[in-house]
């Protein structure tokens, strides 16, 4: 239960820096995307250490990942010029594996947990608007912006493979 209140505290971060961005610091900005960050990480150890892991965890996890993403993109194309494209890709990547998982969890109430290159997905879109935010636009930021794209398409195909393959052991 606590572990999924630290996943949700992480969505009213999100909602914080939105209502507060303009008149943000740098200093409390990061502190902000840094504590929202943190939790992404302590919910999980939390919740394997008191043993505490559950189905509804683990939809509650990405669906709270999915939610800070979006208040910090939101952020992003209102004060930083993020693309709308690489905005639509993740919205579109969340979708489609947020359907997919919860289509799983009816047919064979397992969820599909998480896997090494979603995990690597998560950690860069959080790195590059992390920059986004704190950084002055630079040559570096489209590229990264491309590097984690390819890496959000890879995780979504890894993503849908593991799902059909739970779904087709199933049946």
């Amino acid at each position: 239960m606590l572990a999924n209140i630290i996943s949700l505290s992480r969505v009213l971060i999100g909602i914080i820096i939105i209502a507060y961005y303009p008149v943000l610091s740098t200093n409390v900005l990061a502190s902000l995307i840094f504590v929202g960050l943190a939790t992404d990480m302590f919910d999980g150890m939390f919740a394997r250490y008191w043993q505490d892991a559950s189905g509804l965890g683990k939809l509650i996890d990405p669906l709270c990942d999915a939610l800070f993403v979006l208040c910090l993109m939101y952020c992003a194309v209102i004060y930083k010029d993020l693309p709308i494209w690489f905005v639509m890709l993740t919205i579109i990547r969340y979708f489609i594996i947020t359907i997919m998982s919860i289509r799983l969890m009816l047919i064979i109430k397992q969820p599909v947990g998480v896997n090494f290159l979603g995990k690597i997905s998560v950690c860069s879109l959080f790195a590059v608007l992390t920059l986004y935010h704190l950084l002055p636009m630079t040559p570096l930021l489209p590229a990264l912006l491309m590097v984690c794209s390819a890496i959000m398409v890879f995780s979504l195909i890894a993503y849908i493979e593991r799902i059909i393959r739970l779904q087709s052991a199933e049946v």
